[in-house]
């Protein structure tokens, strides 16, 4: 009953900051996106989800500590947040609603032309390069799997192409504020096909197809005036992404055998709604518990190396790895899945949210 009441506080301070901030929704969608994810993946799935004993094979203890933890966490996400609204408010007026109204004005649709199919064109070559640089071909990274590739050939003009990549994700945010309804198409079509694309020629790599809708879906919400219908319209969609990454998870590891009859029946199969709320990403409250009852017990915190990696990305980290550290999702993998297993393939595993800030900065010295 405590783990359920505990859940609960957090559904509870997500509830309160999601409705303040779809006041002013254009100013406030990440602190919008974020609770609702925290609400949803650390407050509901957790209570439905019940009981604990079936989830994980650990102690009531660490589902307990787990637990306080985020509820810490989200109070004092909550907190800061609004302090930030405090001291960092600014009037709204009609002129200053939402900086990317601008967007849709005549004198930069040219631009926003331009711009697009530069995103389109640089994204699409910068995404067969990074496989060229991997040592690969198209072929070759369908037939042998998403791991195949990984910290194969010249990582550094790997690592160059995979940010250009990022290009990709603006096709379809950018498409909803043009005038022309052709580049809206293109745009729109685009995001879709080398989603569809992605996923399949990466043997079922979802991160990367996930984004390329996730900007288009961002993109409709901020450019359009919000009310009721649209907020529904746009909540339906999340959840229609959330069910097509449930299902992914699965199928990208069966597909290479399977048909393409065989994958529609997969996808459409009443089966996969059992499973749903325990598949990734809706489990990562179970990561968070593993992460916290594993570290420090069995592997070393990894001392702000997440941030120290982002501040010194440019340096490799054979060169400065007291800088530059190791990818600490290494070690996140190792302590989920098993060194050995681990290891063979190289496995990288977010430990989500509260997990990032527990192995980062000392546990409840976050």
């Amino acid at each position: 009953m405590l783990l359920v009441g505990l859940h609960t506080i957090v559904i509870l301070i997500c509830i309160a900051e999601v409705t303040f901030a779809l006041r002013d929704f254009h100013r406030r969608i990440i602190r919008l996106i974020v609770f609702s994810g925290i609400g949803l993946i650390h407050g509901l799935v957790p209570i439905l989800t019940e009981p604990w004993q079936t989830r994980l094979n650990l102690p009531y203890e660490a589902h307990l500590e787990a637990a306080w933890f985020v509820v810490a966490g989200t109070l004092l996400l909550s907190l800061g947040a609004n302090l930030a609204s405090i001291f960092f408010h600014k009037p709204i007026t009609s002129e200053s609603a939402t900086s990317l109204q601008i967007l849709k004005s005549i004198e930069v649709q040219k631009s926003l032309r331009w711009f697009t199919l530069f995103a389109i064109a640089i994204g699409f070559i910068t995404w067969v390069a990074s496989i060229y640089f991997a040592g690969g071909t198209l072929l070759t990274a369908t037939n042998e799997g998403r791991f195949a590739l990984r910290g194969q050939g010249n990582t550094t003009l790997v690592t160059v192409a995979l940010q250009f990549f990022a290009l990709n994700y603006t096709a379809g945010f950018f498409a909803w504020f043009h005038h022309s309804k052709s580049f809206s198409f293109l745009s729109l079509a685009y995001t879709f096909i080398f989603s569809i694309l992605i996923f399949f020629l990466s043997s079922g790599s979802r991160f990367a197809a996930l984004a390329v809708i996730t900007g288009s879906l961002i993109g409709f919400l901020l450019s359009r005036t919000v009310s009721l219908k649209k907020l529904a319209t746009g909540f339906i969609l999340v959840l229609v992404l959330i069910f097509l990454t449930c299902v992914a998870l699965p199928l990208r590891h069966q597909m290479h055998n399977m048909s393409g009859k065989e994958i529609v029946q997969f996808v459409l199969s009443t089966d996969r709604l059992e499973p749903i709320l325990t598949s990734d990403p809706l489990n990562y409250h179970d990561t968070c518990i593993q992460v916290l009852h594993t570290f420090p017990a069995q592997y070393d915190y990894v001392n702000a190396a997440s941030y120290r990696r982002i501040v010194f990305f440019p340096i490799p980290s054979s060169f400065a790895p007291i800088l530059k550290p190791p990818d600490p999702n290494r070690k996140v993998a190792q302590a989920l899945f098993g060194y050995e297993q681990a290891i063979s393939i190289d496995w990288m595993h977010p430990p989500g949210l509260f997990g990032d800030l527990w192995i980062n900065f000392w546990g409840w010295w976050s």
